[in-house]
């Protein structure tokens, strides 16, 4: 978990399924970003105190001591103003917990478990629970239908939830009015967007700290529904954008999703891979650039034997035809993995990294070029709710 100055802690892409118990002891904490994890259950009826044992750790738990001595319970997390639960795993019921912060200004559910129809009120996100609620994204439950309570005051973001729809063809409606007939557009379901055939972890991180957990960094594996060709299908791996702080695997585009069911020839069809890899500031450029390294050795070592062994021999991939792309900072991450570096190169206008030989194709949309720009030396804040520049 990163802690900032007293008001903001954000723990993503940690596997988490519940909150972790040192985020009720921040009694100044006003964000809280804990989106991209596994979380399906709330709690924020009361901090975790330590044990007795614990206590005799040092002069940091005493006033915690007295409180438990005098069976005191202090309100929990009473100034917390912003929380990021986006891309979980939280149902209608899950969520009800949300009420007991009872300042949030901003919700975001995107991307979770909700479904049918959502009593604001039962869900404990209502202008009676929250009374400062101003902004509540629900978008991407694509099985919320609808919600229903107080509203007034409140954004309300629902965009894909539901049956999704897309225009088809443009026809006319008559008004009944002369000169007003209004041009209008059939509707039909959307095209699906697949989910990935697999997930694998390509590589492992020791824990980091004694109280933390082993960090294992994966990828989706998008895979054609159609067997391989002689030498295995061509492989495409996107790396997500993000300005090297923040996106996940997740964030593949879905024409990129549907690509593995787009012919490529008459007989042949590609493969897909979205990686996760770290992000920065918690850790630095150049390890970063490692998981690349990781994943390149993983995919060319590694990939083929895995599809074997999991009944997938059918689905190999051609490691002579592998294209790298992504966008922004994956841009970045797909150019400097797949070109070489000219030995005279510093560490320091390349990152640090010096290429991988054979890739067949790179194509990197607007991608980071320059690390030696003044950018990357000015202190910015990069989120945009935080209320700074």
């Amino acid at each position: 978990m990163s802690v900032g100055a007293g008001d903001l802690a954000h723990t993503r892409n940690n596997n988490l399924t519940a909150l972790p118990p040192q985020i009720l002891l921040l009694p100044a904490l006003t964000h809280l970003d804990l989106s991209h994890n596994k979380i399906a259950t709330l709690d924020f009826s009361s901090p975790i105190e330590p044990s007795d044992e614990g206590l005799g750790y040092g002069a940091g738990f005493l006033s915690t001591s007295f409180s438990r001595n005098q069976k005191k319970s202090n309100a929990v997390l009473p100034g917390l103003q912003v929380v990021n639960l986006g891309h979980n795993a939280l149902k209608n019921d899950a969520i009800k917990a949300l009420g007991q912060a009872k300042m949030l200004r901003s919700v975001n559910l995107e991307g979770n478990r909700l479904t049918g129809v959502l009593d604001l009120e039962e869900a404990g996100i209502s202008k009676t629970a929250l009374p400062y609620l101003s902004i509540l994204n629900l978008s991407g439950n694509a099985g919320l239908k609808e919600i229903k309570g107080d509203q007034k005051g409140v954004e309300v973001n629902m965009e894909d939830c539901g049956p999704s729809q897309t225009f088809d063809r443009e026809t006319t409606v008559n008004t009944g009015i002369p000169g007003t007939e209004q041009p209008t557009r059939e509707k039909k379901p959307a095209l699906p967007v697949p989910e990935s055939t697999m997930t694998m972890v390509y590589k492992s991180c020791p824990a980091a700290t004694f109280d933390s957990l082993p960090l294992d960094i994966d990828f989706d594996l998008y895979l054609p529904s159609t067997p391989a060709g002689p030498s295995g299908h061509p492989l495409v791996i996107w790396f997500h954008g993000g300005g090297l702080l923040q996106g996940n695997k997740e964030n593949l585009p879905p024409h990129l999703r549907r690509l593995p069911e787009h012919p490529y020839t008459r007989d042949e069809r590609v493969a897909v891979i979205s990686p996760n890899y770290r992000l920065a500031p918690q850790v630095p450029i150049i390890d970063i650039l490692s998981d690349v390294t990781a994943l390149m050795d993983f995919v060319r070592g590694r990939l083929n034997d895995k599809l074997k062994k999991m009944g997938k021999g059918d689905h190999t991939v051609d490691m002579g035809r592998i294209c790298l792309s992504g966008g922004s900072a994956g841009g970045y991450l797909a150019m400097i993995a797949g070109m070489a570096v000219h030995s005279r190169a510093t560490d320091e206008s390349v990152g640090g990294y010096r290429g991988e030989k054979g890739i067949k194709c790179i194509a990197p949309f607007y991608p980071i070029t320059d690390l030696e720009d003044s950018f990357w030396a000015t202190k910015t804040n990069p989120v945009p709710w935080y209320g700074k520049t």
